[in-house]
């Protein structure tokens, strides 16, 4: 995970995600995520890593209340969204990254 509860309390000065589980449970999934469209680039995370994974964790806690969710499956935390709700992650993702680590080309 790249966050923790105490940088999105105190830094990213987030307020949906209320208790410390919960976020873990938030942030192990958007740290995933940002792996995946990062494409596994991150090797020491920066404080715009830290923010995007704040963001798209706030997005999974907003939209995780089974809006948005085609499946899940417990054991590996892996969840699929739907795919207006797959690029509302991607936005609010990008909004914080490093473009460097968006980079699809060779």
């Amino acid at each position: 995970m790249y966050a923790d509860f105490n940088f999105y309390t105190d830094e990213y000065r987030g307020t949906r995600i209320k208790d410390e589980d919960t976020f873990e449970y938030y942030s192990k999934q958007a740290s995933a995520y940002i792996d995946k469209i990062t494409f596994g680039r991150i090797v020491t995370p920066c404080e715009g890593v830290k923010n995007a994974v704040c963001s798209v964790a706030d997005h999974m806690a907003l939209y995780g209340k089974r809006e948005g969710i085609l499946s899940e499956e417990n054991d590996g935390f892996r969840v699929t969204y739907s795919k207006e709700d797959t690029s509302n992650l991607f936005k609010s993702a990008v909004m914080f990254l490093p473009m460097r680590l968006l980079y699809r080309g060779v």
